[in-house]
């Protein structure tokens, strides 16, 4: 078996090639930290817009509670309104129905 020699053209390409491979190798080291930086900005950012919904959200809750708080008061407060009226309404019948009897009474005298 005979060992063949490599021609010195084929060297130079050989050689060309492994520096365009060390080339094309330097480029996706690149590219990863790259990607890996991007990476760890928007998981960044994406945490920051996070804890901002959180707080919206927690304003948003804080301010319904308060809108319910104010609604049930002001609903106690046509209650009372109502029966108070009630009252007065039976009040004001019971002494028309007074009058009434009473004038009934004089009128029997």
């Amino acid at each position: 078996m005979a060992t063949r020699v490599a021609a010195p053209e084929e060297l130079l390409c050989v050689d060309e090639l492994e520096r365009k491979l060390i080339e094309l190798s330097e480029q996706v080291t690149l590219k990863k930290e790259e990607v890996r930086s991007d990476f760890h900005q928007l998981h960044g950012l994406l945490a920051v817009r996070e804890t901002f919904l959180l707080k919206e959200m927690d304003e948003v809750v804080t301010r319904a509670r308060q809108e319910v708080v104010e609604k049930r008061a002001t609903l106690q407060s046509l209650y009372a309104a109502r029966e108070s009226l009630e009252r007065d309404l039976t009040q004001n019948k019971l002494k028309k129905l007074l009058e009434k009897n009473l004038r009934a009474i004089e009128d029997e005298i």
